[in-house]
């Protein structure tokens, strides 16, 4: 009887119920968090609540994210929010909550975003700005976290979900309310699935399992989703092959290093019949043994290029194979590969940019493998033939993407979208020469309108990589139009968050995006429609920083009258500093400098009463420096602050992070000029004053330096970075300690971490690149990192100066020369860089002196230039002093004193002797220039730096460039870098000769 009943349903089909949706957490290994917020100096700032609204309808979700975080420290920051996003996830919404209300962002051009979140930091208004920043990562600047308070974000992204979705939350700390609400759509109606934890760390990440009876083709008016499947049998290869493998060991691998190297030890176990070689790449390339693998440390940047033109030169393989996230950190062009007849990659990290690799990889017919799949599976796609050059094409549509596949597998799913000028119900599909009819399921969803202008813009981006000239701009014209009007963030674009409509007016912000929001709620995804702007009119008042929170950063001359002037104060430890030794630009003509123009200082009496006078504490090696003072932590943090990962770091380092490398005894050239010892007792008696400038572990580091016990010091770094591989100070410690071990190379490793870490972050770039100048004067890494930074951030003047004489360091004049003239046509925002122009001209007429003793027939046509851009040609010897640091929104002073006891800083520009001091910058950056006629007579001048005031930002560093101009062309060096830990104090980085 049961037997018939059962029969009977499933003829009636009363048994063909819908599949239910299901919410599980699957146990995983945690790279890091997914998600985090700290200060620009490091600190981190616990998450309160992690709350996901998450809404599912077959190939597509969306995604929700409440977070609410608490600031413990007494004083309002600025914070490094960061994300890892699903690979191509579409981010399409930032809220910023203040005491008015939440702030909805708007979708911007990237270098107009950037540009206007400065802007309104310095005037401590409320801005944010979240960008891409490398593969699959997004970081947000905001401002102000209040001391004590809370800051509440809202973040929403939409991505195609084959199979599964997964929410990442594995790595999280322990939150005080976590919770999941989805929406899945199984064919009929929307289940609901709900999970929550309190005050606990997620064990696992939270997956829901959909339903299988979904539709493969959906329409929302004019745009079309389709799921395709090309009919493949696979192809079992089963020869003896020959393989090269490549594998990342850059510092973003460190988080998952471990289980990197045991999926290579599986391969080369378990391919039966493959021979394989192996080489570990980052900056460099090194053939290595499987045994050797765990014990090289993750350490440098990411250089694809070099390591695939090294194994383009490799001879006798069949295959290369390669192990990597894909985020390329050095260049961008890639070598043609025609001695492998295939290329494989294993993407692995959290972090990943498939999209890097994946052209070469389809060229040379090879898969593009997730490394965090079954090893099994892994094996089957490398030990079988991947099908490529499958055309797709469906009748009527504007456009189609992709239009091929690539690298598919036998039953392997893939989204495709289409775009008709009139809505249809029906498409026409051409698969690889099969042709067929699929019937489109109408979804009222917005999220398919999304999703289809996030796959336009790819196809964009893939255009306007390949385009030149002014195709390339129109076709970022076109990608900034449509991410601006649909709310979808793209390589171009950021959303930037600012204070009131005025604002935006002034910056010629359209906001006509701001009332189409996605929100995810029980039916799904909806529009969340604004008929008004939920910005008052007019300006609001800036937010008023306490004292005791913050210093002035702005000061006006009723601030300098209560100002500490004089003399710079007591002497402190821990002004490192590193000599890059003379370097000749070819040539010996005469050459002339332009004379200074800027507005006068205030004048100023040193007062009778003011501190004594520091001594240099740019000192001989051998002698110990003194104890720092610091209510900090070990590694300089507060207690409590949670450690950041290697692939995705705790902290956004901030602009402020980096230590000083190298000491002034580590000199790559035995030739170097030394510095004058200074008495015991002298230095003794001063370094009892002032405030310490470094703080917990890296001053202790800096002890040991100092000391010559640098074995000891390098023992210290390496437990600091192995257990904070994200963080820059420990990074910069390392570098130091290989640099006075004499393991240049590996210094090298650890100062181009930097630039792996924080590829998006320009600030970031230029102190890697003055660290890889320590090491080597002409470093062509140094170069490239100086070249992404001015790429990044053009308004910043002295990313082109230091880019200019790295290149003029290298012998590449002209190009210097162009980077030069390229500076001086810029805009430079209003109250910004003062006196950069006549820096930067002056700048310019010693590189034309320089290329004209090279050639002296040039001289006509630079002299024109010259005079073009308001320059003259140096023809007179000169030394001068050029200051820049790298924290925004504060002021670093500049001290500079000569040997018949004259002294230079902000409120007495000049020396009697001779020099003036350009202008007091700021509001961050700089650069300032002390500039000495005729080379200097009155030396040996003494430099030191105050941080007068750090503002929001936390830790100061970057470095004084000491260039000398014979007049004939001819340059000599020297780059000091430095760092700056607290307010007030300062850092003495030695004498100068003449």
């Amino acid at each position: 009887m049961r037997k018939t009943l059962l029969l009977l349903l499933l003829s009636t089909g009363l048994s063909a119920q819908p599949e239910m949706a299901r919410l599980t957490v699957v146990p995983t290994r945690p790279s890091g968090p997914p998600v985090h917020l700290t200060s620009s100096d490091g600190v981190g700032l616990r998450l309160t609540q992690y709350k996901a609204k998450v809404a599912v309808q077959g190939p597509l979700a969306f995604t929700e994210l409440h977070l609410k975080f608490h600031n413990p420290q007494d004083r309002i920051l600025e914070g490094r929010f960061e994300i890892t996003l699903p690979e191509g996830a579409a981010l399409s919404r930032l809220a910023m909550k203040n005491d008015k209300g939440w702030q909805e962002a708007e979708v911007v051009e990237l270098q107009q975003a950037r540009q206007a979140y400065e802007d309104f930091l310095h005037k401590r208004q409320d801005p944010a700005l979240l960008e891409k920043q490398a593969g699959n990562q997004f970081q947000a600047r905001i401002f102000p976290i209040p001391s004590g308070g809370d800051k509440e974000i809202i973040l929403s992204y939409s991505q195609e979900s084959l199979g599964d979705y997964r929410l990442h939350v594995s790595g999280l700390p322990k939150v005080d309310d976590l919770s999941v609400e989805a929406t899945v759509w199984n064919g009929q109606t929307h289940e609901k699935l709900n999970y929550s934890l309190r005050s606990e760390a997620p064990k696992g990440d939270f997956q829901i399992h959909q339903p299988k009876n979904v539709s493969k083709g959906l329409v929302n008016g004019q745009d079309v989703l389709l799921v395709v499947k090309p009919q493949l049998s696979a192809t079992v290869i089963n020869k003896q092959e020959k393989v090269l493998m490549l594998i990342d060991t850059s510092a973003s691998r460190a988080a998952g290093y471990g289980k990197q190297v045991q999926l290579v030890k599986t391969l080369q176990t378990q391919w039966k019949n493959a021979r394989m070689d192996l080489a570990a790449f980052d900056q460099e390339v090194t053939p290595i043994k499987i045994e050797q693998l765990p014990q090289r440390r993750p350490l440098g940047a990411t250089d694809l290029n070099k390591a695939l033109n090294w194994a383009s030169q490799q001879k006798g393989y069949d295959r290369l194979v390669i192990v990597s996230d894909g985020v390329n950190t050095v260049s961008q062009a890639h070598p043609a590969l025609k001695n492998f007849a295939r290329m494989d990659v294993i993407m692995v990290g959290g972090i990943r940019d498939s999209q890097t690799l994946q052209p070469m990889t389809y060229q040379n017919h090879g898969y593009v493998l997730d490394g965090e799949k079954p090893v099994s599976e892994i094996l089957n796609r490398l030990q079988s033939t991947p099908a490529s050059a499958i055309k797709v094409a469906v009748k009527g549509a504007d456009w189609v993407w992709p239009n091929r596949l690539d690298g598919v597998a036998p039953g392997e799913e893939r989204v495709v979208y289409a775009h008709f000028k009139q809505p249809t119900q029906q498409a026409e599909v051409s698969l690889g020469g099969q042709n067929y009819q699929q019937a489109l399921a109408t979804t009222p969803q917005p999220l398919l309108h999304r999703s289809a202008v996030a796959a336009n813009l790819n196809r964009l981006n893939l255009q306007y990589r390949q385009a030149k000239g002014s195709q390339k701009e129109q076709i970022a014209n076109h990608m900034v139009e449509l991410s601006t009007g649909n709310r979808v963030v793209c390589d171009l674009t950021g959303l930037l968050v600012l204070e009131t409509e005025d604002d935006y007016k002034r910056f010629k912000i359209d906001r006509r995006a701001l009332s189409d929001i996605l929100v995810a709620s029980d039916q799904g995804v909806q529009v969340e429609k604004r008929s008004e702007i939920a910005l008052q009119e007019g300006r609001r008042d800036p937010v008023v920083l306490k004292q005791s929170q913050s210093k002035d950063v702005e000061r006006d001359e009723s601030k300098r009258e209560s100002r500490p002037e004089g003399v710079i104060g007591a002497p402190v430890a821990g002004g490192s500093v590193t000599q890059s030794g003379p370097f000749d630009a070819i040539g010996n003509r005469t050459s002339g400098i332009g004379t200074f123009q800027g507005a006068q200082a205030p004048e100023r009496k040193v007062p009778a009463d003011a501190p004594p006078a520091p001594v240099s504490a740019y000192k001989a090696a051998a002698e110990p420096a003194a104890e720092s003072v610091s209510s900090r932590s070990d590694d300089g943090r507060a207690a409590g602050a949670p450690i950041p990962r290697p692939s995705q770091p705790s902290h956004a380092a901030p602009i402020s992070q980096a230590p000083a490398s190298g000491e002034r005894r580590n000199r790559v050239a035995e030739s170097r000029p030394q510095p004058e010892p200074i008495r015991q007792a002298e230095r003794d008696e001063s370094e009892e004053e002032g405030v310490a400038p470094l703080n917990g572990t890296f001053a202790k580091i800096d002890r040991l330096i100092k000391k010559h016990r640098a074995q000891e010091a390098l023992q210290l770094a390496r437990q600091w970075q192995a257990k904070e591989p994200g963080d820059v100070l420990a990074l910069v410690a390392l570098g130091r300690s290989l640099q006075a071990a004499g393991q240049l190379k590996e210094a090298a490793r650890a100062y181009g971490s930097i630039i792996d870490l924080y590829p998006g972050r320009a600030d970031l770039r230029r102190y890697a690149g003055a660290l890889l100048e320590t090491l080597n004067k002409s470093s062509v890494l140094a170069i490239d990192s100086f070249s992404q930074a001015v790429q990044q951030r053009p308004d910043h003047p002295s990313g082109a100066r230091m880019l200019a004489y790295s290149l003029v360091k290298a012998g590449r004049l002209e190009e210097a020369f162009q980077v030069l003239e390229k500076a001086l046509h810029r805009k430079y925002p209003d109250g910004r860089f003062a006196d950069v122009q006549e820096i930067l001209q002056d700048d310019l007429g010693m590189v034309a002196a320089a290329l004209i003793a090279k050639d002296p027939d040039q001289a006509p046509r630079l002299i024109k230039k010259l005079h073009q851009m308001g320059a003259k040609l140096a023809s007179k010897p000169s030394m001068r002093f050029v200051l820049s640091w790298e924290t925004d929104a504060n002021d670093v002073d500049f001290h500079i004193k000569d040997a018949k006891g004259g002294h230079a800083y902000y409120s007495e520009p000049n020396l009697p002797s001779g020099g003036r001091l350009y202008a007091d910058v700021t509001t961050g950056y700089g650069p300032e220039c002390f500039n000495i006629p005729g080379g200097g007579q009155a030396g040996p001048y003494n430099i030191s730096i105050h941080y007068y005031s750090r503002g929001p930002m936390g830790y100061g560093m970057g470095k004084v460039q000491i260039l000398r101009h014979d007049g004939k062309g001819k340059f000599r060096f020297e780059d000091r870098p430095f760092v700056v830990m607290n307010d007030q104090a300062y850092v003495n980085l030695g004498p100068v000769k003449p």
